[in-house]
């Protein structure tokens, strides 16, 4: 059976799940063509390159949408199965498997005017889509919006993993943020808590890299340099205004970091994290410094919650057993 996988790449956390859902279909004996934009990961049967032009760029975010989508359909035409992160509305694909958990309604809310007028013709498409694909569901708590825009049909598969943990006893860094730096990761909020503070950060996922206060700002960089720099933090902190299943969390309960997230973040592993309100720096300052203060007690509360977290979410377990039901279907 010939797959295409959309959008596979070896940075940020969907590229990670694109990767790993590769990997998996791959070694069930599926042929399996990916599309991205920049180097691949060796999973692929074929690859397919989709980049953006100048002018693309230039005339931003919907164009780029657009042109984009274009461009998948006319690939997911000549295959049985499509795996998509975004949103695909083709009627003459095959099986469309669209992977997400994001809670749009409140995604949508967050937005300020300009963001939900630019996002507006996106959200109607993301419907579309729902109404004519299976859909992979990363976070259970996100299902209404699915079920309200009658997907055909609905499997949960939370995120898992497949790494063994780094470890180590040497903490350099008193807290740690790994993601985007875009608005709805919130990265602003930490440095405007931290910065003048006598706490020592590093975060990463920036596009430039400088120092702030006391703060280490680092560029996106292989998963095993992460999990180094987890390993030697004592916090792990997750401002998000939403997310769909955050694969971040993932890796700092694994690695027993306590954690500490935005109260907007609604999914199943942010029911282990300790919650501050959201966009708040006065709410996390001060959650922070009680888990800084209570260190010990919550250092040991956190290696028990790792092991739980290792057995739970076993990412080759989940994803061929969704995939199975996925294809058997097809």
């Amino acid at each position: 059976m010939k797959v295409f996988v959309v959008n596979v790449t070896d940075k940020g956390g969907v590229g990670v799940v694109m990767k790993k859902l590769c990997s998996v279909l791959k070694g069930s004996g599926h042929y399996v063509v990916c599309s991205g934009n920049g180097e691949f990961p060796n999973c692929c049967d074929e690859q397919i390159e989709i980049k953006e032009s100048s002018l693309e760029k230039f005339l931003g975010y919907l164009v780029r949408f657009l042109v984009t989508h274009t461009k998948i359909r006319k690939v997911a035409k000549t295959v049985d199965i499509i795996f998509t992160h975004e949103p695909l509305v083709c009627k003459e694909c095959g099986m469309t498997v669209y992977i997400d958990g994001r809670d749009w309604d409140r995604f949508y809310r967050n937005l300020n005017v300009f963001g939900k007028v630019i996002n507006y013709l996106p959200l109607l498409y993301a419907k579309m889509a729902v109404r004519q694909s299976t859909i992979l569901l990363l976070n259970s708590k996100s299902r209404e919006f699915f079920v309200r825009n009658y997907a055909k049909k609905i499997i949960y598969t939370p995120n898992g993993i497949d790494f063994k943990p780094v470890k180590s006893h040497k903490k350099d860094y008193d807290f740690i943020f790994v993601g985007r730096f875009s608005p709805e990761k919130n990265p602003q909020l930490i440095l405007d808590t931290f910065s003048n503070t006598k706490y020592k950060g590093v975060m990463i996922g920036s596009n430039t890299e400088c120092t702030v206060g006391n703060i280490k700002v680092l560029k996106f960089m292989p998963r095993e340099r992460v999990f180094d720099y987890i390993s030697r933090s004592r916090i792990g902190i997750v401002p998000s205004k939403h997310e769909t299943f955050s694969l971040v969390i993932l890796e700092f309960l694994s690695h027993g970091l306590p954690t500490i997230v935005s109260n907007s973040v609604d999914t199943d592993t942010a029911d282990y994290c300790i919650k501050f309100r959201c966009c708040d720096k006065k709410s996390l300052l001060e959650t922070f410094e009680h888990v800084y203060e209570n260190y010990p007690y919550y250092e040991k509360k956190y290696r028990k919650i790792s092991r739980i977290v290792l057995k739970k979410y076993n990412w080759d377990t989940i994803l061929v057993k969704s995939i199975s039901e996925v294809v058997k279907n097809c």
